[in-house]
């Protein structure tokens, strides 16, 4: 059986404290892996992924992936996986406007950005393509304290409706997934731990996500598997949403 992302050339942000970079390269991807730092404890990324440090909000991050993807693997990237994102914690009253700039900055208009550049290239070269951006059920439901965070989530899952209905036609597909309660660093702190323990009952399956979890659904939308699918919110959300 081919590997189900053989030829296909992506960039993944929030590469480090994922799996999706590793998932992609196992199912014959090559990777443009992006982060602010290269993973932790001495880990390495598999054969096939060109990593640099840096934000997505450098004025260049975009162009110098593009450029990473065709002189590493010799073409355009033609999949982006918007995965970087922070998280702000304050009741409306009480958010800064620099708090809540700067998480619309990472986790909407630099997605956004990256969006531009590849779609840009991708018309120029008249191929199609691949987007997948990382929403949230936060951007779905609305969660106390979750302003700034709910509405870029809920800003990027309209966005990728919209960029799905403007570029169908050229062959780009834009999708997105909504996780929930996911175990990963973000959500290791003891504090937040138990906010997520005690919510865990409003899910159907009652239980955490896993990464690998959220990486294997980025899989099946980056796929041809996933060929007649654009435009859709995929709720990974243990039923929260339900």
């Amino acid at each position: 059986m081919p590997a189900r992302l053989e030829g296909k050339i992506a960039i993944v942000t929030g590469a480090s404290s994922g799996i999706i970079t590793d998932t992609f390269a196992a199912h014959g991807a090559k990777v443009v892996a992006i982060d602010l730092a290269p993973p932790k404890d001495g880990a390495s990324f598999p054969d096939g992924v060109e990593f640099f440090a840096a934000s997505v909000t450098d004025a260049d991050v975009w162009t110098r992936a593009l450029d990473t993807g065709r002189k590493a693997f010799g073409a355009t990237p033609d999949v982006l996986v918007n995965s970087a994102g922070i998280t702000y914690t304050a009741l409306l009253h009480e958010q800064t406007d620099e708090g809540f700039d700067r998480t619309f900055d990472i986790n909407f208009k630099a997605p956004m950005k990256g969006m531009q550049v590849l779609i840009g290239a991708l018309l120029a070269e008249q191929r199609g393509g691949n987007i997948i951006n990382i929403s949230s059920i936060a951007g779905v439901n609305g969660l106390p304290t979750k302003t700034a965070y709910g509405v870029s989530k809920a800003a990027i899952s309209h966005l990728t409706k919209i960029a799905a209905k403007e570029y169908g036609e050229k062959g780009i597909r834009v999708n997105a997934i909504a996780p929930s309660m996911i175990r990963t660093g973000m959500t290791a702190p003891p504090d937040r731990t138990a906010f997520m323990d005690s919510v865990l009952h409003l899910t159907a399956l009652n239980r955490w996500g896993e990464p690998h979890e959220i990486a294997n659904a980025a899989l099946f939308l980056a796929s041809e598997e996933s060929s007649l699918v654009t435009g859709h919110i995929l709720m990974a959300d243990a039923g929260y949403t339900i």
